[in-house]
């Protein structure tokens, strides 16, 4: 199975993120729900978020081919449930993208890329402690040079589902390659965690855990296990100062103009080769009572692989739906 290849480019788009760290030897978050008006008391929610994906390219490729992604719109949608008798939370998340590879200025091909996810988890009072989450990446990647058009890409189709026993110290993912076809090829991982002292998340929901993390915290690192490449993962987190600046959106249905106070963060793995970093907004908590703008996240960059360019989403909507 070639699944560790798939790793740069749409994977990362929407897998990284980190929480907050208490002592030394204990890293460990108290989550708030800031997501939320009212961060205090349990909310009915259902949210949806909708962004522009929009592409940025700074320099010229260093490959006899380019890229160029149109059309871009990603998609989070957030409610509360209640499963086995215990409050949880839902959160679905679906990128879609078109990419066109350009090879030596003439030949040129366009697709369509997708990354779906589904992710259950425990509200922040249980620490956001996952149960389980159902992945479907369709990903066209750019490889290290080519010499055909044909050679300037990788073409990938995935799915991933991890499910967690009940104190979050181990649990079983299954990656499969080319779900669609007569035979595709299935792997399933047993896993569990070798470390206690940071918290447990599960990839699909690491960039909505920012938003519950308190004001208070300036750097910290998370614990992931990645079904891509079977083993644990230490994901680092930076927040830079406060600033504030106008955005635009609508917010059910009404345009909006607001200056917004946020918190910049960066987000890379914690490792030896970690790759590139990701940048984020997030709104700030003004009253953990009277949250106007819960966290959300207003802005988003996330590199291409080989410096190919960035893909900066854009917040464009937000409704509060029934639940």
């Amino acid at each position: 199975m070639k699944a560790k290849k798939i790793i740069p480019i749409l994977v990362l788009t929407t897998c990284l993120s980190a929480l907050g760290a208490c002592t030394q030897n204990d890293q460990k978050i108290s989550f708030g729900s800031y997501w939320q008006t009212n961060s205090l008391i349990t909310e009915n929610l259902h949210e949806k978020l909708v962004y522009d994906v929009e592409y940025t390219d700074e320099s010229a490729s260093m490959f006899d081919y380019t890229v160029n992604y149109t059309n871009g719109q990603y998609v989070t949608e957030l409610q509360s449930a209640t499963e086995n008798g215990k409050n949880i939370l839902i959160y679905k998340t679906e990128l879609t993208i078109n990419v066109t590879y350009t090879y030596k200025g003439t030949a040129s091909e366009t697709f369509e890329d997708k990354v779906v996810t589904e992710a259950k988890f425990y509200p922040s009072e249980n620490s956001l402690r996952p149960i389980s989450s159902f992945k479907e990446i369709v990903s066209t990647s750019p490889a290290n040079n080519g010499s055909t058009l044909e050679s300037c890409y990788h073409k990938f189709h995935y799915e991933t589902s991890v499910t967690y026993n009940e104190n979050c110290t181990g649990g079983t993912a299954t990656v499969t390659e080319n779900p669609d076809d007569e035979t595709p090829t299935t792997k399933t991982t047993e896993f569990t965690f070798d470390k206690d002292k940071y918290s447990r998340l599960d990839n699909e929901t690491l960039l909505f855990a920012i938003r519950g993390i308190p004001t208070t915290t300036n750097s910290a690192k998370i614990q992931t296990y990645s079904p891509f490449v079977e083993r644990e993962q230490i994901v680092a987190l930076s927040f830079s100062a406060e600033t504030a600046t106008e955005f635009t959106y609508t917010e059910n249905g009404e345009s909006k103009t607001r200056n917004i106070s946020y918190r910049p963060v960066s987000i890379v793995l914690d490792e030896n080769n970690p790759g590139a970093t990701q940048k984020a907004w997030y709104a700030k908590v003004a009253d953990t009572t009277k949250n106007t703008y819960r966290n959300v996240m207003l802005r988003l960059e996330t590199p291409i692989s080989y410096g190919l360019g960035t893909l900066v989403y854009k917040l464009k909507s937000v409704d509060i739906l029934s639940n």
